[in-house]
């Protein structure tokens, strides 16, 4: 019981004092290298499978579409859990340090928006029928797709520098 009670205090304690501004010089907010590989990883595969799909719905509209097309589109659709996993991590994890921190607030902010806007995306893609919604669905995905590695690389190009200032 002794263990359970010492638990419990610390609990209450983390929970009813105030939040302490992390330490900046030991970069809490800096991603863990497994992470950093998985979310390229996931977001060059969800961005490579659609613009594939896309590429293929759109030039290979008047022929047979091929089998690859398909598989595009599932494996397009199989990321998403993934992107979503990702995401939830990254609120957890790396957004609540560097919001904290106050660090790359304005790229990191656009990178939330367009994660959070393809997931809404995906699943009203997923689920809405009605023809012009999906059609605006459709284009603001695309939309949000291409712009999604544009500022993952301004995110990090933002944090290389703010790092290269901060510990010359």
């Amino acid at each position: 019981m002794r263990g359970i009670e010492a638990a419990r205090s610390l609990h209450e304690k983390s929970v009813l004092e105030p939040a302490r501004e992390p330490d900046v010089s030991t970069r809490p907010s800096r991603l863990p290298r497994g992470i950093e590989v998985l979310t390229t990883i996931i977001v060059a595969a969800s961005f490579i499978t659609g613009a594939l799909f896309w590429w293929g719905q759109t030039q290979l509209a008047a022929l047979q579409p091929p089998r690859w097309l398909e598989t595009c589109r599932v494996a397009h659709g199989c990321l998403n859990p993934l992107t979503c996993v990702l995401f939830g991590y990254l609120l957890c994890q790396h957004i609540r340090y560097g919001w904290a921190l106050k660090i790359n607030r304005p790229s990191g902010f656009v990178v939330e928006i367009i994660i959070a806007g393809l997931i809404i995306s995906a699943v009203g893609l997923y689920y809405i029928g009605n023809e012009t919604i999906r059609n605006w669905l459709v284009w603001a995905h695309r939309i949000l797709g291409m712009a999604l590695p544009v500022s993952f690389i301004g995110h990090w190009m933002a944090a290389r520098r703010w790092i290269k200032n901060s510990f010359k």
